[in-house]
């Protein structure tokens, strides 16, 4: 229970206090993380203000924040494949990697298909409290996401026009994704 708790915190954590705690494990100083890595041997980084190493680090704060969701949808998907199939597929001689290509994969894709969707839709979306929190689109740009640089041009260089058509375009892009997917995901569902 207590592992689970700690696995399941991410998400019930406000993405703002989790962006200041890993801000803070990030800290070329006193952080946790660089600490960590001078135990390995390896020189410390300046995490979030390095060109290089600043977008890992998010996409690693933004993995972390999105793993327990996606998590308990296949914990759940992969609950509700009956267990027959897999008795009668052993019956006839499917060995493991059979049972997990003709059962287990075509039975998941509808979480598949919505774990796609919704983990596409938290990195646009809720990426905006992550960057804001821990960089602020820098060093150089470096964070600067789509999402982020409609906020800038919305309210820090006041082009209202401007980040509304960037609105505009990002739903046209996520909408459309989700088009593409809808489609494709007719071939993958098999029941």
């Amino acid at each position: 229970a207590f592992w689970r708790g700690i696995y399941f915190l991410p998400l019930v954590t406000s993405p703002v206090a989790a962006a200041a705690i890993w801000r803070w494990l990030y800290a070329k100083d006193n952080g946790m993380v660089n600490y960590l890595v001078t135990r390995v041997g390896v020189a410390p980084h300046d995490w979030l203000y390095n060109t290089s190493w600043a977008m890992p680090a998010l996409i690693v704060v933004t993995i972390w924040m999105a793993l327990p969701f996606n998590t308990i949808l296949y914990l759940a998907g992969l609950q509700e494949i009956p267990r027959d199939l897999y008795e009668a597929a052993e019956l006839d001689g499917a060995s493991g990697w059979q049972q997990f290509r003709k059962i287990t994969v075509p039975l998941i894709t509808p979480t598949t298909f919505f774990v796609l969707l919704t983990t596409i839709v938290h990195v646009l979306f809720g990426s905006f409290d992550i960057v804001k929190v821990m960089t602020q689109g820098g060093p150089l740009n470096a964070t600067n996401t789509f999402i982020y640089n409609i906020y800038q041009n919305a309210f820090q260089f006041f082009q209202f026009g401007y980040a509304s058509a960037q609105s505009y375009m990002l739903f046209i892009v996520v909408f459309a994704f989700t088009l593409v997917n809808w489609r494709v995901q007719k071939r993958w569902v098999h029941y």
